[in-house]
């Protein structure tokens, strides 16, 4: 499952709703965004948007009423046990989660 966020347009959508193997959150916009420069602007996308926490290593803990609130309408009853253990398989032993980021690729 891919939560895919425009850092410009300041929008989230989630992508490939029923893989329930991995999460992953995605930089759409803008093109050119990298971990070293756009960071904190994902932190305060993150915070506006209420979609979780970005974590020191870079993860975001993503919250899992916005995962249910985004999937809502396109996913049947069996797909909440599969997000408990998709977000529990994300835990570190120090007990934060986090999903990886993944940027923009340039040409």
């Amino acid at each position: 499952m891919e939560l895919c966020i425009d850092l410009d347009a300041i929008t989230l959508r989630l992508v490939h709703v029923d893989d329930l193997s991995s999460l992953e959150v995605v930089v759409v916009n803008p093109p050119d965004a990298t971990k070293e420069h756009s960071s904190h602007r994902l932190g305060d996308v993150i915070s506006a948007r209420r979609i979780g926490t970005l974590n020191p290593d870079g993860t975001v803990a993503v919250s899992a009423e916005v995962l249910r609130f985004l999937a809502a309408g396109e996913v049947d009853e069996t797909w909440e046990e599969g997000l408990v253990t998709l977000l529990e398989g994300l835990r570190s032993p120090e007990g934060d989660r986090g999903a990886a980021v993944r940027w923009p690729q340039r040409a």
